[in-house]
């Protein structure tokens, strides 16, 4: 029976596969360890072996951009931003049989996509601790007042613990993942004063609202509306 072509998300099995540490090789080790060339790929009778590993060699230098793991979303995506698609592995394949004889990998589908995981792996990023890091603190102090300037609540010991405990754990469980947060905050109000739309200006594109069919990825969403 025809294979079943692979998701485009990388399945748990790929991941841990992919970091796992290398097991016994299926080639001669003496002419591994003496046979690779400038190029730096594992080689068999003179040729660039088949194998997962020597795609994700090449795929450094794919016209796409190296493929990513953005770890927070679980999903991979090209350096120029292209989300990984089932038919890349096609691609890729295509890809590698138009490289110089030297380097050209006669690599089936299944091969090209392992080496896509396989690299993306090695690559992997979370664009939300990015940002975090990014920051620079201007040395004014905004935790305690975030529900009364900037959801228009009333000002009280409350209401101010209930902000800074909001951001404190958005930022937590991002940057110490599995940190327990044991509560909800409710932005309580009439339908139209932009509730939702000042929880999608604090998280940007990585608000979601539940009530919104399209926003099925919630493994790649910091704040969540429901």
């Amino acid at each position: 029976m025809p294979r079943e072509a692979p998701s485009a998300a990388p399945s748990r099995e790929l991941r841990e596969t992919a970091h796992a540490e290398p097991g016994p090789s299926v080639y001669d080790p003496v002419e591994v360890a003496v046979a690779a060339d400038g190029h730096g790929l594992i080689m068999d009778g003179g040729q660039p072996a088949k194998v997962a590993e020597n795609v994700a060699r090449m795929l450094a230098r794919h016209p796409w951009g190296a493929p990513r793991l953005d770890v927070f979303a679980d999903r991979i995506v090209w350096g120029n931003g292209t989300k990984l698609e089932d038919t890349h592995a096609l691609d890729v394949q295509g890809w590698l049989m138009q490289q110089p004889q030297e380097s050209r990998i006669r690599a089936g589908k299944d091969t090209a996509y392992d080496g896509i995981i396989l690299a993306a792996s090695r690559n992997s990023y979370h664009p939300v601790r990015d940002y975090f890091a990014s920051l620079q603190w201007d040395g004014v102090r905004r935790l305690e007042s975030l529900a009364s300037v900037y959801f228009g609540a009333d000002d009280s010991p409350l209401v101010q613990a209930v902000g800074r405990c909001f951001l404190l754990s958005a930022v937590a469980r991002v940057m110490r993942p599995g940190c327990k947060v044991d509560v909800v905050t409710i932005f309580e109000g009439p339908q139209g004063i932009k509730k939702s739309t000042a929880l999608r200006i604090l998280a940007g594109e990585w608000f979601r609202d539940t009530a919104d069919r399209k926003s099925t990825r919630l493994n790649s969403s910091h704040v969540s509306e429901s």
